[in-house]
């Protein structure tokens, strides 16, 4: 009885160990800041109201060559998938909190991943890839799904309050978006590096609105 019990104790302190070095690991910063990647600091100032973005909110598919500040990126994407809690919890909900959805940048400067936990935009591609995304947009976002995290019937719809964030956020900013389904998902695969269980789905594309 006591050998047994002895045991068990070993088991349980083991467990407890290997949980407290995955929480040390899993905290850890994943990416080193290199040359070539953005720092953002999100500064979220506006006085219109929920009713004026709701109001306000549309597609378009006219861009002006414009290019956004650091400023208005960092504050789009946090707007769009950022931390706004403590425990890592984003601004747009997602299916048993899985975050399985991946916001990769496309800008002229390259093609970026968006990492939330650093405030960073980890660049991938140094390539202006703007003329790929279909409306030569300063900026587009595509949405990656990890299919290992979550199937893609949720990703979908963890896409879609992704989607309105940014939408809500430019009708307050005088920006405009479309969301969109169709592009050349197989070049991005490529540019951007994305691994097999890595699946792009959607792509945004944002920017101030072209004068007529």
């Amino acid at each position: 009885m006591k050998k047994t019990l002895k045991i068990f104790l070993i088991i349980i302190i083991l467990l407890i160990v290997s949980y407290i070095i995955y929480l040390y690991v899993s905290n850890k910063s994943k990416y080193k800041f290199e040359e070539g990647d953005i720092r953002l600091k999100h500064n979220m100032t506006n006085s219109k109201s929920l009713y004026e973005a709701l109001q306000n909110r549309s597609s378009s598919r006219d861009f002006s060559n414009k290019e956004l500040t650091d400023e208005t990126i960092a504050n789009l994407l946090w707007s769009a998938n950022g931390i706004n809690r403590e425990d890592g919890r984003r601004t747009a909900p997602s299916a048993m909190n899985q975050q399985e959805i991946d916001l990769y940048v496309i800008l002229p400067s390259g093609g970026y991943l968006y990492v939330p936990e650093e405030n960073l935009l980890k660049r991938i591609n140094p390539t202006n890839m703007t003329d790929k995304t279909g409306y030569n947009a300063p900026m587009s976002i595509l949405y990656v799904a990890d299919t290992y995290k979550q199937n893609l019937n949720w990703a979908y719809v963890d896409s879609g309050f992704i989607g309105q964030n940014i939408y809500l956020f430019c009708a307050i900013n005088d920006l405009v978006s479309v969301f969109k389904g169709t592009f050349d998902k197989e070049y991005f695969t490529k540019a951007l590096q994305l691994p097999d269980n890595k699946e792009i789905i959607f792509m945004q594309d944002i920017g101030y609105k072209k004068e007529q």
